[in-house]
């Protein structure tokens, strides 16, 4: 059945932004890919299929984000976000990683863990993004605590960082990497030693190699891709040869054509009045499907090589363009959203300008019940 919407995912692309990581961060340092929000909308099934045999570690946000990348691979999975503590038997059984930051999830987890199948556990550390884990010291606190329970084990230490616009500023790297290396020496010198150390994510992982530490979080760059089109730019000026494949691609259907004249309005309220005889082309995609309405009257999709530009507002399951000049439109024909049409191409950089946002933002919100399509 052909897909009215859909997301291609190109292998070769995530499989060359790996490589290129790899030009980068070396063969001795592992890579957790993070497949959050739906692979950044790629869809967890299609990148752990594409990308299992080239990386080490998965990271995901939730249990059921866990359970689904494990259908499709035997990889080590680390879960990122909240676990519940009646998850706790689930987690062990399914023998994922977890972070904790609480000493009661790590009791339930010990309880549900057996000296065959342990728990295994990473401490988050907050030094200074004020989001999840424990200030330095009372990191260390827990962690003395944990130790005495049996059955877990404290796999890893981790961190995050609270990068800067400025990327130049390198400070807060340094002020927290400091923090967390605390911890780490700190537990050292009481015996406690995890195995797999991690604070660098995407651009910290590209930028600075004190970060890397024995695991990195790769998440944006996977995907070919940077917050906004600035560090785009500003990437490049820190290292020309270091270059990354966007990975997805999204489309939908034309699924009617009207010839509508001059001054006619289009779509609810009569949003857009046409300034000249017109041919619509109606798109069987809308914010439904994951069409922010900021893109509305401003933005543009490609067919057949072509751009046209939204026409009034975006709806459930539609919205409609100005196909004026572009020859032989017919129903069925492909209209792309993101990605490549002949000679022209709209990027995730252009999409988010357009609405002021991030890249992260706009392919995470691509409705996850549309098709991921894994192409070469």
């Amino acid at each position: 059945m052909k897909q009215k919407t859909w997301v291609e995912v190109s292998k070769k692309a995530l499989q060359i932004n790996i490589a290129e990581l790899k030009t980068i961060i070396g063969e001795d340092v592992f890579i957790l890919a993070i497949i959050k929000g739906n692979a950044y909308g790629a869809g967890i099934e299609t990148t752990v299929s594409a990308t299992k045999s080239i990386v080490a570690w998965f990271g995901v946000d939730s249990l059921d984000e866990a359970n689904l990348a494990r259908k499709n691979c035997q990889n080590p999975i680390l879960i990122l976000g909240y676990v519940a503590n009646n998850d706790a038997a689930e987690v062990v059984k399914n023998q994922f990683s977890v972070i904790v930051y609480n000493y009661d999830l790590a009791v339930a987890l010990s309880r549900k863990a057996t000296a065959e199948n342990p728990a295994k556990i990473h401490i988050k550390v907050d030094t200074g993004l004020v989001r999840l884990g424990l200030w330095p010291e009372d990191a260390i606190i827990l962690v003395k605590k944990i130790s005495k329970l049996p059955n877990i084990i404290v796999e890893g230490m981790c961190t995050h960082f609270a990068k800067l616009i400025n990327e130049n500023n390198v400070e807060i790297y340094s002020a927290q990497l400091k923090k967390f290396i605390f911890v780490v020496d700190s537990l050292a010198n009481l015996g406690i030693q995890p195995k797999i150390m991690h604070a660098a994510s995407s651009m910290s992982a590209v930028l600075y190699k004190a970060t890397h530490l024995n695991m990195v979080r790769i998440g944006s760059a996977l995907y070919g891709l940077w917050g906004r089109e600035s560090l785009l730019k500003f990437m490049h000026e820190k290292n020309n040869e270091f270059n990354l494949c966007p990975a997805l691609s999204w489309k939908t259907t034309v699924v009617n054509i009207k010839k509508i004249p001059l001054n006619t309005g289009v779509g609810y309220l009569h949003s857009e009045i046409v300034s000249r005889d017109t041919t619509v082309a109606v798109l069987g995609a809308g914010c439904y499907d994951g069409i922010d309405k900021r893109y509305a009257k401003v933005g543009y999709v490609l067919i057949n090589g072509k751009r046209a530009k939204i026409l009034g507002g975006i709806t459930m399951n539609m919205c409609m363009v100005d196909a004026t000049g572009i020859e032989n439109i017919k129903i069925g024909d492909e209209a792309v959203l993101i990605g490549r049409s002949g000679q022209e191409e709209i990027t995730v950089y252009d999409f988010a300008k357009v609405i002021n946002t991030s890249t992260h933002e706009v392919i995470s919100r691509i409705n996850p019940l549309l098709s991921r399509i894994l192409v070469p």
